[in-house]
């Protein structure tokens, strides 16, 4: 678009709906599993504290695994600078607006319907 110069752009990344799922579900795990950890201390439940602390570890690294598994949008963020000659009610209907810093807004292509 005339009139805006690009600073940055980066790719905008998400995790399908079922890894997300399972990835709240991991993490479900790891705290139950850590709360467990802490009750077995108290009791003095020395198998039981080793069992849950390496479920604990398991599911917590598999959640950041899992996290790894982003795939690209074929949307991006940009950092740019507006130029007074744009018309904003333009750079609004074209992209999201997240944030202005100054001289220097942050703005996303709108997603497609």
């Amino acid at each position: 678009m005339k009139g805006i110069e690009i600073l940055t752009k980066e790719p905008i990344l998400e995790l399908s709906k079922t890894l997300s799922i399972i990835c709240m579900i991991l993490f479900a795990i790891f705290i139950i599993s850590l709360i467990s950890v802490f009750i077995f201390i108290v009791k003095g439940y020395r198998k039981h504290i080793i069992i849950f602390a390496i479920i604990s570890l398991v599911s917590l690294s598999s959640t950041f695994i899992i996290q790894s598994y982003t795939k690209p949008t074929g949307r991006y963020k940009y950092k740019v600078t507006i130029d007074k000659s744009v018309s904003m009610i333009e750079v609004y209907e074209k992209y999201n607006v997240i944030e202005q810093d100054g001289k220097i807004w942050t703005i996303e292509d709108k997603k497609n319907k």
